[in-house]
């Protein structure tokens, strides 16, 4: 079982193309699905959501992105003004969270 680092690291790897979308593919699914969204969300936070959404089309993953908030309900209050306007999750209804380990909170 690895956690969000590794999957980081994977991204990372992929981006400077050291492994194949095959070889990532099979490295994240020794990885529980909630590290996984921990990585992706992670990836967003560093290197932007765009990066993320690739990250996660690669991966050929059941993660989607869910908004929260809009940029204006965040800068009206500049105490959230930090905050994203969203965040990456699993979508539980997808038929292939079950081919990942599953994490400890399952």
């Amino acid at each position: 079982m690895h956690d969000p680092d590794y999957v980081v690291e994977l991204a990372q790897a992929y981006g400077n193309a050291l492994i194949t979308r095959d070889e990532l593919q099979d490295e994240l699914h020794s990885c529980s699905i909630e590290a996984i969204m921990y990585g992706v969300n992670a990836i967003d936070e560093d290197y932007g959501q765009n990066t993320a959404a690739a990250f996660v089309v690669a991966g050929d993953l059941p993660i989607h992105w869910e908004r929260v908030f809009t940029r204006e309900e965040l800068d009206a209050d500049p105490e959230s003004s930090w905050l994203p306007e969203g965040y990456w999750n699993v979508d539980e209804n997808d038929a292939r969270v079950k081919d990942f380990p599953p994490g400890v909170s399952r």
